[in-house]
């Protein structure tokens, strides 16, 4: 009492049951000062409950909640005494509490709960907290029992309000834990006055539920660190309807980290619910703006680990960082993994630190349909974007799945991001499918610099058993900042496909300043069907935006068998293409292909191309095209093409054409074309073949074309045999004035057989 020194006593109950209602309570207590007394000095007593049947304690009287309490007072000096609760079951409910606190100079006493069978909380809490004005720590809780039910709001707490480090929530259940309910759940923190490090949570559990607003967290808005939280399920984890597991700093530390583990499945859900459902793991802006809060915190890992795992209907697991510090992790380990229906993995700085990365690993199937794997520098932010990593048996993403890295361009509030993007790995020893889109968003990986943003773009990287990318899916690596796009390389031990406008880019974007990086594939043979294209180029201006400016990425493809480019598809030619568009400035890059057999049919083209000009000259030279085959090379068809040409508007030269094949074939109205349009020379055009040359119905050209100005390339044909037939030609020319430009001026050049 007040004005007492000495140890206070416990309380021991010993029964086959216990109920407590109406506001009646067991307590122990070291008070704080009355108006005549000082506050008393000395530990409070614990409370022991031994009960073979149920504990219940429900409801409270005239604002007294019925429960159990060891509390130390203001002001006091001593420790909390501790609660220990053994019975059959255990209920708490309607308003009623257990509760071990500290408000004076002292630690606070632990919760421990432990049946032979169910602890049921319905609106009913359990705390130890260090309270307001206490200096120690708090004791901690511990639950145990077959089952646990947190219903109502119901809550365990472990806090810092003043000063000193909280004690641990721990959960051993043999069977389920179910948290239902908004805010119902576990909660360890720091808050804004408090000093010291939060509250872990650890819960051991056969499965585990989160649903309707449940909660499992950790946060500091004080001076100190969050706690971390660690689930293991033997079983399973379902986590849906806006439950939340988290653990955030919004104070002077660090965000815990989040570990999930189960033995089958982890599932979140975010059916049903206009509210966030998943785990986040955030640097937050500081609660209370003060001198004393300063420097870089960092934001937890969130790892997640089971033999299936599964996102859906806008569910998230999310690493960001919003001020200075850098964002955690985001680390999946599985079996299989499936993300579908809105829902995301997202690693992002909006602050100044590094993005986390993002890993996924599956010993079987990834699968993306309608969701999204982002690392990204977002508006406000500088730092550097995390990495994806994928891991897997096959993946396969669909309906506007995309994996993206990205340095974002200014938002209506922030000014544009600053930093690298992240690069996308992906290792799979099987087939990786990326196919279709949904709302305009096609699928597929990107790495992008974004609008007025400084930092290079990411890579590409696949490596896999066979690759598929089809209708309208793509690959694009590209700036429109200041910084280099990254390369994509596409490598496979058997076929690399791409079909009905699927497409692979790296470019400069319009705006961008910087190199685009590249493309290489790798395979046992590389098909581009129905409109399917590969590009590496610098864009032209818009009506807002200026034309770019860097040297084109070379097109490198490397296969043992057949390159077959075949067809158009709304009125998109099968293509590779490395262009410098009108205005834009910088060099085009190579086309590079070595493959058993190659094949250009059906409207289909190779070009290189440029109508810039060069970046540190005027000059800007089109990028040569090399193709060597130890089989067959076959164009065939009306408007299928093998060109290298300078434009109109350009400055600067064309590439060369060269052709080194087993035997070469150009039929039905194809044609190879070196040429200039512009204020420079045109390529020369080379074709050598072991066997044959044969021409029918298909020209090979080296023009100085209408308005060009320049000199027309050379023709050199090195073969056993050479066959021109039905109207196929070889011609160097200088053309005569078109309706719109005047004839061309320059010397043409020379056709050679040898």
């Amino acid at each position: 009492e007040p004005g007492g020194v000495g140890k206070g006593g416990n309380i021991d109950i010993n029964g086959t049951s216990l109920s407590l209602t109406d506001g009646a309570q067991l307590l122990t207590i070291t008070r704080a000062a009355s108006a005549t007394q000082p506050a008393g000095r000395g530990n409070a007593g614990n409370v022991n409950v031994l009960v073979t049947g149920a504990v219940d304690i429900a409801g409270e009287k005239n604002g007294f909640p019925s429960g159990i309490r060891s509390n130390v007072g203001t002001g006091t000096v001593g420790n909390g005494g501790n609660i220990f609760i053994d019975s059959g079951d255990f209920s708490l409910s309607d308003g009623a509490g257990l509760t071990a606190s500290t408000s004076g100079q002292g630690n606070a006493g632990n919760v421990t709960v432990g049946v032979k069978d169910t602890v049921s909380l319905a609106g009913g809490d359990i705390f130890s907290n260090v309270e307001t004005g206490g200096v120690g720590n708090s004791g901690g809780i511990n639950i145990r029992g077959s089952f646990l039910s947190l219903t109502d709001g119901a809550l365990l707490s472990a806090s810092i309000f003043g000063q000193g480090n909280a004690g641990n929530v721990i959960i051993l259940a043999k069977d389920k834990v179910s948290f239902s309910g908004t805010n119902s759940g576990v909660l360890g923190a720091v808050y804004s006055l408090g000093i010291g490090n939060g509250a872990n949570i650890n819960i051991r559990a056969r499965s585990l539920s989160l649903a309707n607003g449940a909660q499992i967290a950790t946060s500091t808005l004080g001076k100190g660190s969050a706690g971390n939280i660690q689930i293991n399920a033997d079983d399973s984890v379902f986590v849906s309807n806006g439950s939340v597991i988290q653990a955030v700093t919004f104070g002077q530390g660090n965000s815990g980290s989040i570990t999930i583990e189960a033995g089958n499945t982890i599932s979140f859900d975010g059916v049903g619910s206009n509210n966030l459902t998943g785990a986040y793991s955030a640097v937050g802006p500081f609660a209370i703006p003060s001198p004393e809060f300063t420097g870089k915190r960092s934001g937890g890992d969130i790892t997640i680990a089971a033999e299936r795992v599964s996102l859906t209907n806008g569910a998230e697991l999310e690493a960001s960082t919003y001020e200075q510090g850098n964002g955690g992790n985001i680390t999946i380990d599985s079996g299989s993994f499936s993300l579908s229906d809105g829902a995301k993995l997202s690693a992002s700085t909006s602050g100044v630190g590094n993005a986390g990365n993002v890993t996924v690993g599956a010993l079987d199937a990834i699968s993306l349909a309608n969701a999204d794997i982002f690392s990204t520098v977002q508006a406000g932010g500088v730092g550097k974007g995390g990495n994806i990593d994928i891991n897997a048996a096959t993946l396969s993403l669909t309906d506007g799945a995309q994996l993206l890295t990205a340095t974002r361009g200014a938002s209506a509030t922030q000014p544009a991001g600053q930093g690298n993007a992240g690069n996308v790995n992906v290792l799979v020893t099987g087939a990786v499918d990326i196919a279709g889109e949904k709302n305009g968003f096609p699928s597929g990986i990107r790495s992008n610099v974004g609008t007025g943003t400084v930092g290079n773009g990411g890579n590409i990287l696949i490596d896999s058993g066979s690759f598929s990318l089809s209708d309208g899916a793509g690959l694009s690596a590209s700036t429109s900042g200041v910084g280099n796009a990254g390369n994509v390389t596409v490598g496979a031990k058997n076929a690399v496909d791409l079909a009905s406008n699927a497409y692979i880019f790296s470019n400069v974007e319009t705006g961008g300043v910087g190199n685009s990086g590249g493309i290489n594939i790798r395979g046992s043979s590389l098909s581009l069907t129905d409109g399917a294209q590969l590009q590496s180029g610098i864009r032209g201006a818009d009506t807002d935006k200026v034309a770019g400016r860097g040297n084109g990425g070379s097109v490198d493809i490397n296969v043992t068998g057949a390159v077959t480019i075949s067809g158009t598809k709304d009125e998109l030619a099968s293509a590779i293409f490395t262009d410098v568009e009108t205005g834009a400035r910088g060099n085009g890059g190579n086309i590079n292909i070595s493959s058993g057999s190659f094949f250009l049919t059906d409207g289909a083209r190779l070009v290189a191309s440029t109508s810039g000009q060069g970046l540190d000259s005027p000059k800007s030279q089109a990028g040569n095209i090399t193709l060597n085959t130890t089989g067959k090379v076959e164009v065939a068809g009306a408007d299928s093409a093998i060109r290298s040409t300078l434009l109109t508007g350009g400055v600067g030269n064309g590439g060369n054409i060269t052709i080194d094949s087993g035997d070469f074939s150009l039929s039905d109205g194809a044609e190879l074309s070196a040429s200039t349009s512009g204020v420079g020379n045109a390529g020369n055009v080379t074709v050598g073949a072991k066997n044959a040359v044969d021409l029918a119905n298909g020209d090979i050209f080296s023009t100085v074309q209408a308005g060009g100005v320049g000199q027309g390339g050379n023709i050199d044909i090195n073969a056993a045999t050479l066959s021109l037939t039905d109207g196929a030609q070889l011609l160097t020319a200088t053309r005569e004035a078109s309706a719109t430009q005047p004839a061309g001026q320059g010397m043409r050049g020379m056709s050679m057989f040898w």
